[in-house]
């Protein structure tokens, strides 16, 4: 198997997520016009891109306002990876109603998402697409897929994800509560050389408790107080 080169950044795919989106954030700002981007099935399969040195950077969202911590993300960085973190970007998660270039709102007879996505937008679909099933599919990115294929599906997703697939935006900001935000990690292999230098600094800590009983972290947490 030929060697990715070394400033390919794996995200979770497929071409379109919202991964897909920060991976070409984090490449710009290194100053990087053409990226190579390598999609990865799980966010497992991220890190080992990483660990192995398949790829340079690896992008794994941390963090969502709505939904809390990435529990995969922090799972990989207690328990597998020794990868650590280089830069963090923010990103604005903004919902579109992702169509088929020639289909109206008559011809959906489907509405397809991730979970997330679906779940993030209840109320403009009550509204707009009352009675209309939906279906789950495995991401944002697939919806628009689907969407740009089929006038019957409409999908949930990013405008960048329409464009990519050749779908149309019927309508953007259906999300129900605005300022929803994902935080992701640029991460590389341990003892990488920094990068993104201009960015603050921040600490992640993962704490292990060897005996579950009750107050167990609080004394951990007591320590603090003392540093």
């Amino acid at each position: 198997m030929t060697a990715e080169p070394p400033s390919a950044f794996a995200y979770l795919g497929p071409a379109g997520t919202y991964h897909d989106e920060a991976a070409r954030a984090f490449a710009k700002r290194l100053g990087i016009d053409d990226p190579q981007l390598i999609e990865c099935p799980s966010l497992s399969e991220v890190f080992d891109c990483v660990d192995r040195g398949k790829c340079e950077y690896g992008v794994v969202a941390t963090e969502n306002a709505l939904e809390g911590p990435v529990t995969a993300t922090l799972d990989n960085f207690a328990f597998r990876s020794s990868a650590t973190i280089l830069g963090e970007h923010v990103l604005d998660i903004h919902h579109c109603l992702i169509m088929h270039p020639e289909a109206t709102l008559n011809d959906v007879k489907t509405v397809a998402s991730h979970p997330q996505g679906l779940a993030q937008c209840r109320r403009y679909l009550n509204d707009n697409l009352h009675g209309i099933p939906t279906v789950t599919v495995a991401s944002t990115a697939d919806s628009a897929r689907r969407a740009a294929s089929d006038k019957s599906i409409a999908g949930i997703g990013n405008a960048f994800a329409a464009q990519l697939y050749g779908a149309r935006v019927a309508e953007t900001g259906i999300e129900d509560h605005f300022g929803n935000q994902t935080s992701f990690a640029l991460i590389g292999r341990q003892g990488h050389v920094p990068v993104l230098t201009g960015s603050k600094f921040k600490t992640s800590l993962a704490l292990f408790l060897q005996a579950d009983r009750p107050g167990a972290l609080l004394m951990i947490l007591s320590e603090f107080a003392y540093a």
